[in-house]
């Protein structure tokens, strides 16, 4: 297995790509460390036709991400890449953009009515919105409202919809 840190804390855990989507995986990387290549660019990349994981079959101009794509760790990885690449060229800054992560695990677990490790196996699925500063996960308010929202609602009606989690170690 393939283990990815992403920028956000998760931990991406994938098998050997095939090689046709492993050699897109390595234009991505290059793209991602080239200084000349822009966020702008990259993302045409990684939504252009040439993605062997994207969805070709949804529009004529590029690929399409469908629910199928959202679970596949390689798509979360491309998405790294974005943010990555975001970063590098000051698009991204993080102490300005998530700003608004100021909620801990335990804050997030009282408010919620849960178990300090059932909001950490909702973030690894990717069901709750995080990101690790300092080795800590911090949550939004309204990430952690939306997740109440969405488990209420889930309760009510005895079903949950089919969510698009992607596959992530430990």
């Amino acid at each position: 297995m393939i283990q990815h840190e992403t920028l956000s804390g998760h931990k991406l855990a994938y098998r050997e790509p095939q090689a046709g989507v492993q050699a897109f995986l390595n234009r991505l990387l290059a793209a991602t460390d080239d200084a000349n290549v822009t966020y702008d660019q990259l993302v045409a990349l990684v939504y252009g036709r040439d993605n062997p994981v994207l969805n070709q079959t949804v529009f004529k101009a590029g690929g399409g991400v469908t629910p199928e794509v959202l679970r596949n760790p390689v798509y979360a990885l491309m998405r790294d890449l974005l943010e990555r690449k975001a970063t590098q060229q000051g698009l991204l800054v993080p102490e300005r953009d998530f700003a608004d992560y100021t909620l801990t695990v335990a804050q997030a677990a009282q408010f919620l009515g849960l178990h300090e490790t059932a909001v950490v196996k909702a973030i690894r699925a990717w069901k709750l919105p995080a990101r690790k500063f300092n080795g800590q996960w911090r949550l939004t308010p309204a990430g952690v409202h939306l997740y109440q929202v969405y488990e209420e609602k889930s309760r009510r009606t005895g079903r949950k919809p089919a969510s698009a989690k992607v596959k992530v170690a430990g």
